[in-house]
């Protein structure tokens, strides 16, 4: 059995604070640990034809990891997060390695930034409009759970 963790003891307090929907908050703390675990783990030097093969092979053990160590304290679909996760790195990788004849998506809603930026093709289109529709709430989580995810926050 683990000790709940004080910092994970505030975080569930803010969420309460703000908790309005416990579903729609459940997922955006999901996808937010995805996005804070992914912002942590390392990017290859050079660039490869298959990314998500690179992921599959080097990165999904350390992410499962950081998601359960959340999940232990704050409960999260662990799914999603890891989802969110694996998407969230892609879209880095493709931003440091681009393939120079990669072709964008010029239709939909979405702005500029987000077509240019391999969001559109990377994560579902409602988790895109949750989070569009929830964006200063989702930054706030992120600003939170950034911190939570932290390897050295496992112990």
């Amino acid at each position: 059995m683990s000790v709940l963790n004080l910092a994970h003891v505030e975080f569930q307090q803010f969420l309460r604070q703000r908790a309005a929907n416990h579903v729609i908050m459940r997922q955006l703390t999901s996808a937010m640990v995805g996005i804070a675990i992914s912002r942590q783990l390392p990017l290859p030097s050079q660039g490869s034809d298959d990314q998500g093969g690179i992921y599959d092979q080097s990165l999904v053990n350390t992410t499962c990891a950081l998601v359960s160590a959340f999940n232990e304290n704050t409960p999260i679909d662990v799914d999603l997060a890891c989802e969110v996760a694996r998407a969230q790195w892609i879209v880095r990788y493709r931003v440091a390695h681009p393939h120079p004849h990669a072709m964008f998506i010029p239709t939909g809603n979405m702005s500029f930034f987000d077509k240019i930026g391999y969001v559109q093709d990377s994560f579902p289109l409602e988790l895109i409009d949750l989070l569009n529709a929830n964006s200063s709430l989702a930054v706030a989580i992120l600003n939170r759970v950034t911190g939570l995810v932290s390897p050295a926050q496992k112990d």
